[in-house]
């Protein structure tokens, strides 16, 4: 039974400018990681919020929390909806700089 709830259920390391929370999951296929982290999860606006942004270390990270959350290879539709709610939350920053 333990084992089970290994395979299945995730926690979702989200960041902000301060500490961090944590969210738990059910996973979309078994694997041996229980804590992901999600790079493009963040409350604070001047961190990394595309992923175009990211680098090899916090892609893999993308890599193995999208496929665990859900079920995604595909990292840039993974990538979608945490883009388009960090510019609903932040909104000035689609805009360019000058």
């Amino acid at each position: 039974m333990l084992l089970l709830a290994w395979a299945f259920l995730g926690v979702e390391r989200q960041r902000s400018e301060f500490d961090a929370s944590y969210h738990p999951f059910i996973k979309v296929r078994p694997t041996f990681g229980i804590v992901f982290v999600n790079p493009l999860s963040t409350d604070d606006a001047y961190e990394v919020s595309r992923y175009d942004q990211l680098d090899a270390e916090a892609r893999e990270k993308f890599a193995a929390f999208c496929w665990s959350k859900h079920g995604l290879k595909d990292l840039r539709a993974c990538a979608e909806p945490y883009e388009a709610e960090f510019l609903r939350v932040y909104p000035d920053a689609a805009k360019p700089s000058p």
